[in-house]
C-alpha cells in the first residue's frame, strides 16, 4: 500500500484525520493529521471515510439576511433572540463582517426560511497522474505551488 500523502510504499500504515479527511499514511507524514489509529494494510481497508458534503454560503448572504429580516418586521435583538445569538453577531452578518458558520447559516435558514448554503461551484481540477498510480495529496501541493508561479 502507498502513503496517502507522499506516495512511499507503507507496510503498516496510520489512519489519521486532516481536516476532515481519512487518510492512510506513513509513520513520517502522520505527523500532518489527528492519529486514529495504526495498522495494518488488511485492516485498514475496512476503514472508510465518512462522506462529508461540503456546502458554502452564497455570496450575497448579508443582503438576503438583512432584507428577510426586515421584510419579517423584526429587529437584529429579535432575530438574535431566534437563533439564540447575539444581536451584535447579526449585526456583523448584515454588514459583511462576518461570514455566517454552516451552524449559524442552518439557523438562519430556518427562522428566515433562507437558503443560505449552496454547493461549491469550483471547477475541475486535473491532477498530474503517474501511469498506473492514483495521485496522492502530494501530487496535489506540487499543482497548486506550480499555478502559484
Amino acid at each position: 500500500m502507498k502513503c496517502e500523502i507522499c506516495g512511499e510504499e507503507v507496510k503498516h500504515p496510520r489512519v489519521i484525520s486532516v481536516e476532515g479527511s481519512v487518510l492512510r499514511v506513513c509513520e513520517k507524514c502522520a505527523k500532518y493529521g489527528v492519529l486514529l489509529r495504526v495498522g495494518s494494510p488488511r485492516h485498514t481497508r475496512k476503514y472508510k471515510a465518512r462522506e462529508q458534503e461540503t456546502l458554502e454560503v452564497v455570496d450575497d448572504y448579508s443582503k438576503l439576511v438583512h432584507d428577510k429580516r426586515e421584510a419579517l418586521g423584526l429587529t437584529q435583538e429579535e432575530l438574535g433572540r431566534r437563533i439564540n445569538e447575539p444581536e451584535s453577531v447579526i449585526s456583523r452578518l448584515e454588514t459583511g463582517k462576518m461570514v455566517p458558520s454552516e451552524g449559524i447559516s442552518r439557523k438562519l435558514e430556518k427562522a428566515l426560511g433562507l437558503s443560505l448554503l449552496t454547493k461549491p461551484s469550483g471547477g475541475d481540477v486535473k491532477l498530474p497522474v503517474r501511469p498506473k498510480e492514483e495521485p496522492t495529496l502530494g501530487d496535489l501541493a506540487l499543482l497548486k505551488k506550480r499555478k502559484k508561479h
